[in-house]
């Protein structure tokens, strides 16, 4: 009887994983509603299929915030001003009755102006936070490389969640729950607390394809 050959760990074959091409194709298929092609997606790069919905609502939202963001855009500058104006129209020394009315229609313009200006420019500085959340926490789902050391970056923590990723993420039952604030934490939830990961070889971004993705 022969005895069991051992193979090193080094010569087995990859395990398909997250690449560049897999993830354009699960964003094809979610941009497409076809679910049986967003799943099949998914397990062809080791992912859970009940990543669908969390990731469908990361498209929709990120879109959602893009739009805020480009209506935000000049608001700052136009805020300021306005603010100018404002204060030259505060200072003005009317001398009629007849200008007075027409410094306060002026004024309160101003102030309605200014006022829409400014929460739109923080509503985009809301918006871009969000969506940077988005291209840190699923770089792939946006065609972006991956974020360089996301153990010792720290490159969550500063974020909030954006709230429809966190209603998705949190109504999906998986073996653990999705950590936010982690670095693929999506990839890792619906094994067992008690299971070993696979070891699977990132072919993602310009990692080189010895960096195991624990």
């Amino acid at each position: 009887m022969s005895k069991e050959k051992i193979i090193p760990e080094c010569a087995l074959p990859l395990t398909p994983t997250e690449s560049p091409a897999g993830w354009k194709k699960l964003r094809e298929a979610i941009d497409k509603n076809d679910w049986d092609g967003a799943r099949s997606a998914l397990e062809a790069m080791g992912l859970s299929p009940k990543l669908v919905p969390v990731f469908l609502a990361a498209i929709s939202e990120e879109a959602e915030l893009a739009a805020v963001e480009k209506a935000g855009e000049g608001k700052g500058e136009l805020f300021s001003q306005l603010s100018g104006k404002l204060k030259f129209y505060l200072s003005t020394t009317v001398k009629s009755i007849n200008e007075s009315e027409k410094i306060t229609a002026q004024i309160e313009k101003t102030q309605a102006d200014a006022t829409l200006a400014l929460i739109a420019h923080e509503a985009a500085k809301k918006a871009a936070r969000y969506r940077q959340y988005f291209h840190t926490w699923l770089p792939g789902l946006f065609g972006l490389p991956p974020v360089e050391n996301p153990r010792h970056s720290g490159a969550l923590s500063g974020f909030a969640i954006p709230p429809k990723l966190f209603q998705a993420g949190t109504a999906i039952k998986g073996q653990r729950r999705i950590n936010f604030y982690e670095f693929n934490s999506w990839r890792t939830f619906d094994e067992s607390a008690g299971e070993t990961p696979r070891r699977k070889y990132s072919t993602f971004g310009a990692q080189p394809a010895t960096n195991p993705i624990h």
